[in-house]
């Protein structure tokens, strides 16, 4: 007489399948369920940027006087450099 496989799945799809679901289970769970945050507003964004350049523009003004008071000789050839990027400051201030 031939064997007969019994009626139903196998133990061995019964735990694949239960392998397979508890994988989708926990990748599903890595993402949190939420949409990532929003990108900021293009106002909101620009304001961080115009107050990014003015701080670098800043930092570039205290070693023009740093530099100017440590080395007087050089004052007058800064002077022009040092004008500039007051005057980049100033036009990226925000109103």
């Amino acid at each position: 007489m031939p064997w007969t496989p019994p009626p139903g799945p196998s133990r061995r799809s019964l735990l694949a399948g239960a392998a397979a679901t508890a994988g989708a289970a926990l990748a599903g769970g890595c993402s949190g369920g939420s949409r990532p945050p929003a990108p900021p507003s293009g106002v909101a964004l620009e304001r961080r940027m115009r107050a990014s350049a003015v701080r670098d523009s800043e930092r570039l003004l205290e070693r023009y006087d740093a530099t100017a008071a440590a080395h007087p000789a050089l004052a007058g050839r800064l002077a022009p450099l040092r004008s500039a990027v007051a005057a980049h400051a100033g036009a990226l201030a925000w109103p």
